[in-house]
């Protein structure tokens, strides 16, 4: 049984709620997540570079989950491609920025295990949601746009088992520093998604 507190029921909600079906709002989701994913490899090199000599288990796991992340954002343009959207006429949003520029400060301030917190949940609605979400897109813009979404729903399931058992080896003060960066990456999802589907 972990001991991180994770509440799903919003971030799952708001997935579910997402017009997935709608050309434009899953196009702008592809150009933002690629905005956000591009910053993963290096948000976990920071990590992983600042993490104690001693937690040899911690670095490893950083350094692994890079190798298993790289380039992933290119699938997100990829599929923009195959939608019909050009990226550069797609510009960064700033909602986008509150999901991963809080990461860099956590990493240099709190702790490097705090970033557990944006991976988590991120990771768990992929595993949770991706394949219903697949379905749906699949259903309405066929399936040469969906690269990153079916990889991610694939892949996250064993990367938040890694996750969280690197999180229930982490002493009390970094456990509340991963709950709390659960919260607010939660937060600044729902937040995200909605913005996305209003514009």
């Amino acid at each position: 049984m972990t001991h991180i507190n994770m509440n799903l029921e919003a971030i799952s909600e708001a997935a579910k709620q997402f017009p997935w079906e709608d050309k434009a709002s899953y196009a702008r989701f592809l150009a933002q997540t690629y905005y956000y994913v591009r910053h993963s490899t290096r948000l976990l090199a920071l990590a992983a570079g600042v993490i104690a000599l001693d937690d040899k288990k911690s670095f490893d796991r950083y350094i692994k989950h890079i190798s298993e992340e790289r380039n992933h954002e290119q699938l997100a343009r990829l599929d923009l491609t195959h939608m019909g959207y050009d990226l550069d006429q797609m510009p960064e949003l700033s909602a986008t920025r509150l999901l991963w520029e809080p990461q860099y400060y956590k990493v240099m301030h709190c702790s490097p295990m705090a970033l557990l917190g944006y991976i988590l949940p991120l990771e768990a609605l992929a595993a949770q949601e991706g394949g219903n979400v697949v379905k749906l897109i699949e259903q309405a813009h066929g399936s040469k746009c969906l690269h990153f979404l079916k990889l991610h729903g694939e892949e996250d399931i064993k990367h938040v088992q890694d996750a969280i058992r690197l999180a229930d080896t982490l002493p009390a003060h970094e456990r509340v520093l991963v709950e709390q960066n659960i919260d607010q990456t939660i937060h600044a999802y729902v937040r995200w998604l909605s913005e996305i589907s209003a514009i």
